[in-house]
């Protein structure tokens, strides 16, 4: 699925210069009046973020998609091949997260989990955050010898 695809089954969209903002079709019909969910398309998933804080489990769950549909059919064989690209998604949905405590906003179990799991494989893969944000790759050498 692309992220045009995913704007479309919304109430309402609009092209931005990232993506698009669409209405949250979790919000309730018709009470809302300007877009609040941003829909990013990046090279192999969607992004989702709804300013009024829905999550993207619940925006998903109401447009009865799956969770995969968020990610390319070729998403595994990238898993096998993890890239500068991958990274820099992943360092993404972190850096959005930091910036959610930060301001102190309710975050979800799911999405603590969906984040904790990208953050891992940042790791896995030899790169790291910096306190500014910057990403760095730095080879991890597991001392027990199992990367």
């Amino acid at each position: 699925m692309k992220a045009k695809e995913l704007a479309s089954l919304c109430r309402s969209y609009r092209t931005t210069s990232k993506g698009f903002l669409a209405i949250c079709p979790v919000h309730k019909s018709g009470e809302e009046r300007s877009p609040s969910l941003s829909i990013t398309q990046t090279d192999h998933q969607i992004l989702l973020h709804c300013y009024a804080g829905c999550t993207w489990r619940e925006i998903v769950a109401k447009l009865n998609l799956a969770p995969g549909d968020l990610f390319d059919d070729d998403y595994e064989a990238h898993e096998r091949h993890y890239t500068r690209d991958a990274a820099e998604e992943d360092a993404l949905v972190v850096l959005i997260h930091r910036g959610a405590v930060k301001r102190r906003e309710k975050i979800s179990k799911a999405d603590e989990k969906f984040v904790l799991e990208k953050a891992k494989r940042l790791f896995k893969n030899g790169y790291r955050l910096s306190q500014k944000g910057e990403l760095q790759y730095e080879r991890c050498i597991n001392p027990q010898g199992n990367d």
